[in-house]
């Protein structure tokens, strides 16, 4: 936690590292935050309610720290949670784009909720696949065997295999 502790009234009245920390306090009555305030007659330093007339006297004298190094030291190093963060990406960028179907034959499922985007944000680079490491076309690369190669039967199923990819790939 911060430098700030927000425990209820009194204030804790250890030396050391407590004598560092700036309590919040709350009154008594109504539970509303107290308010330093600069009692003129006896020239002493109070809490006061806003809302009723509670007031009682400060124990400390400080009631406001700007301290920027605690709060980075506070924080360093802690990258606990950075490991249980589903949006951090995984090691290998290449499994989580494409996997193999072993149910189709050399079709690759493309999961509709990556997004590999055509361009880098911070560059303006192109981003090749992480597969075959060419270019994307729309977040999508296929590869399709040379036509002329092919039997007209054989093109046809390409061209079918490649339709239904659009397909599950636009869902």
């Amino acid at each position: 936690m911060s430098a700030y502790d927000i425990n209820g009234s009194p204030a804790p009245e250890g030396k050391g590292d407590d004598s560092k920390k700036i309590s919040f306090r709350f009154c008594r009555e109504c539970s509303n935050m107290l308010y330093p305030k600069e009692d003129r007659m006896s020239n002493t330093l109070m809490f006061a309610c806003r809302t009723c007339q509670f007031s009682e006297q400060a124990a400390a004298s400080c009631i406001w720290r700007n301290s920027l190094k605690e709060d980075v030291q506070e924080t360093a190093g802690n990258v606990d949670d950075v490991a249980q963060d589903p949006t951090v990406g995984s090691d290998s960028p290449s499994d989580t784009y494409m996997t193999e179907d072993e149910g189709d034959d050399d079709e690759l499922d493309i999961e509709a909720q990556d997004f590999e985007p055509e361009m880098c944000t911070m560059c303006g680079q192109e981003i090749l696949c992480p597969i075959c490491e060419r270019p994307t076309d729309a977040h999508l690369s296929l590869e399709v065997p040379d036509e002329a190669e092919l039997s007209e039967e054989e093109a046809s199923d390409a061209v079918e295999a490649e339709k239904r990819e659009r397909q599950q790939s636009s869902a």
